[in-house]
């Protein structure tokens, strides 16, 4: 798996990611079956329209933080709730500067904002569900009601390890 990052990521800087071509088909191909299976079984987005590109930039954005964790990517193909990428929830938006966004009903773990469009995407950090979940977060949104998280809440994802989200917690 060839790793294209524009900067190293840490403290002071969101890690930036750019997909193959070979990762950006994976993400096509598993973000429309997702979104043909929620289609056929006549389930409902909570949030957006029916909309096949919702699904595959989730999935591409996925694909983004597995690969800057340098882990393989495993879909989760069996439902909501379960964490994208081993133990990490992976919530994106195409906002540079969008927060991230916890529901009433989520599970409990750790959150990794991802921002951007294919093939490039901007890994900005991470938050544990506890820290996201206090009443100073709390907003009502465009949809509903849910947590808002501002990036500069948010810890940095390190290459290096030493914040890695999987490590603290």
């Amino acid at each position: 798996m060839s790793t294209t990052f524009s900067d190293g990521g840490g403290e002071k800087f969101p890690v930036t990611v750019t997909l193959s071509q070979r990762e950006i088909i994976l993400a096509a191909m598993i973000g429309s079956f997702i979104h043909a299976r929620a289609l056929a079984r006549g389930w409902k987005d909570r949030v957006y329209e029916s909309d096949w590109n919702v699904n595959v930039e989730g999935i591409a954005a996925e694909i983004a933080v597995a690969k800057a964790l340098g882990i393989r990517y495993r879909p989760n193909l069996n439902g909501f709730g379960a964490p994208d990428v081993e133990n990490l929830h992976v919530r994106w938006t195409t906002r540079s500067d969008g927060p991230l966004i916890i529901r009433p009903g989520d599970p409990d773990g750790i959150y990794v904002l991802v921002t951007g469009r294919c093939p490039t995407f901007t890994i900005v950090g991470w938050i544990h569900s506890y820290d996201a979940k206090q009443p100073c977060y709390w907003r009502v949104l465009r949809y509903n009601k849910a947590w808002s998280v501002p990036q500069a809440e948010l810890t940095r994802l390190a290459l290096g390890g030493y914040n890695h989200p999987e490590k603290e917690a």
